[in-house]
């Protein structure tokens, strides 16, 4: 009797730390589905200029479009923002252009068009700062060697009238 009891015991023990080992291991968890941006971010939304004349660099972010203004020209292009999932897979050829963002890790938004069969001209990291003028603080978009402000008096204040200093 008492051996059957502790064989009854031993198996109950047994179950019970299977099962409790299966439940509290640490389950490995799914890797997370990344995509990337669905909307660009609300701190970068609006007009960023580097000069005040129409001949000087200029970017637009909307909620799902990004507007563009090289040194050469003198009115903006447009992509529409796509969400997608990463990493990127499927035909790089497509008929229709558009553009991707991602946040990179040191918090900047990465902007590249898809397909990478075209090159963009404002592609790269654009990241958020703040500079000193007249004694307030104001957001600077720096974007490689460009740095973008709110208003066209700013940016000539800092950058001259064409944005190329």
């Amino acid at each position: 009797m008492k051996l059957t009891k502790m064989i009854s015991l031993v198996a109950v023990a047994v179950t019970l730390g299977v099962s409790g080992a299966e439940l509290t291991t640490p389950t490995t968890a799914q890797a997370k589905t990344k995509y990337t941006l669905k909307t660009f971010p609300k701190a970068i939304r609006g007009s960023w200029y580097t000069g005040s004349d129409i001949h000087s660099p200029a970017v637009k972010f909307k909620s799902k479009k990004m507007y563009w203004r090289t040194n050469f020209d003198t009115r903006f292009g447009s992509e529409p923002l796509h969400q997608h999932k990463l990493p990127f897979s499927g035909s790089k050829t497509s008929y229709k252009n558009w553009i991707y963002a991602k946040r990179t890790r040191t918090g900047a938004i990465y902007v590249n068009i898809w397909p990478k069969q075209v090159t963009y001209p404002m592609a790269g990291s654009y990241k958020l700062h703040t500079k000193k003028y007249k004694g307030h603080n104001i957001k600077v978009l720096y974007s490689g060697r460009l740095h973008f402000y709110r208003t066209k008096t700013i940016a000539r204040h800092f950058n001259g009238p064409t944005g190329m200093r």
